[in-house]
């Protein structure tokens, strides 16, 4: 039996997810023309690109700011997955076809499907807003909300503008993922005031002593509740991998389908991007690590090799005939890139030391 149905909501359900399908019609019908930008900014909202994307881009601006952002990843990416679990939401692809909502009123309703639509997990909340909009809330404070203040020379301005654009971006990716029909309305919006809470609560969190063994420790922890929570939900009767079979059931290509969107593939990932985080800043000499004013023609080269590294990443192609395997060699990946990406502008930095050093010399 559903949580929905235990609880006696499934009826409140539908026709909050039938109103829903109304709007995911609409925009679909008023964005058709703009699909390709729909698609990008879906794609921009990928809760992988907060590790591929953001944190090497945080990283070689600001070392503080990245252990920041990859932390605020792992953690609100391993919350969604947990409440996703619990609060077992439906997606609109299959939602339409396996309700008797529309059977019962004579009527029908067809969404469109793109090769970004067919997510495996539950639908409620959205990492991809949740996630985006913890991520993108460190880096506007950080970053866009300085830049502007040094251009606008007014601080009530320069916050005004900057949360302007911050509000638009997450628009437009919640926008996208209902345009998709990959999420309900509903599903976007509480993903993102969740993301913004969660961000907003931990911001000002101090992670510069976080040793080692406690980074180890929070991989483990994540890991563990996360396998806690799966048994739990199926001692409650709910089969934890109920949205796999409704999404290779009601997808429109089978090769739209991928095991890097099921639950268990987003919690290894969080809880190898945080060992990898505690075993690279391990490995970083303290003296280089403290070193947060590299100029440019360091910190280019550096981003450009962390970019390139992560972004080759995703061509290797992992065994997902074999899940068992493809789980643990996604963990070994992530936790080798994320090391690397921790590695590389320290020691971009250090070379021009010695090589500044050798200059003297002569």
């Amino acid at each position: 039996m559903r949580c929905a149905e235990y609880f006696g909501t499934k009826m409140t359900m539908d026709f909050i997810h039938a109103q829903g399908v109304n709007l995911i019609l609409e925009i679909q019908q008023e964005m058709k023309h703009h699909e390709g930008f729909m698609l990008l900014m879906s794609h921009f909202g990928n809760p992988k690109n907060a590790f591929l994307l953001y944190f090497p881009l945080a990283w070689c601006l600001r070392q503080s700011t990245g252990v920041k952002v990859l932390w605020i990843a792992s953690i609100s990416e391993w919350i969604n997955a947990i409440l996703k679990w619990f609060l077992h939401g439906e997606r609109p692809y299959w939602w339409i076809h396996e309700s008797k909502w529309y059977q019962e009123r004579s009527r029908s309703a067809e969404l469109d499907q793109f090769h970004l639509t067919c997510e495996t997990g539950p639908g409620s909340p959205s990492g991809h807003a949740m996630v985006t909009s913890a991520v993108l809330f460190v880096l506007f404070k950080d970053f866009i909300e300085p830049l502007m203040y040094k251009g606008l020379k007014s601080r009530s301005l320069s916050n005004m503008v900057s949360w302007l654009v911050f509000a638009v971006v997450l628009l437009l990716v919640c926008l996208s993922r209902c345009f998709i029909a990959a999420h309900f309305p509903h599903q976007v919006v509480s993903g993102t005031f969740i993301g913004i809470l969660l961000a907003h609560t931990s911001y000002r969190v101090n992670l510069d002593s976080v040793s080692l063994g406690m980074y180890s420790l929070t991989s483990a922890v994540l890991l563990f509740f996360a396998i806690f929570t799966y048994f739990v939900v199926k001692f409650f009767g709910v089969d934890p991998m109920w949205s796999l079979d409704l999404a290779q059931k009601w997808c429109l290509k089978k090769d739209w389908i991928h095991l890097d969107t099921t639950l268990f593939a987003s919690i290894i990932r969080d809880a190898s991007c945080i060992l990898g985080l505690g075993l690279g800043l391990a490995v970083v000499p303290k003296s280089i690590e403290d070193d947060m004013r590299r100029p440019w023609t360091l910190r280019l080269p550096s981003l450009v090799l962390c970019l390139g590294l992560l972004q080759g990443s995703q061509y290797c192609s992992l065994p997902e005939d074999r899940p068992l395997l493809f789980y643990i060699l996604q963990a070994l990946m992530y936790v080798v890139m994320v090391m690397f990406v921790v590695c590389i502008p320290n020691v971009v930095n250090l070379l021009n030391r010695k090589n500044e050093e050798g200059s003297k010399v002569l």
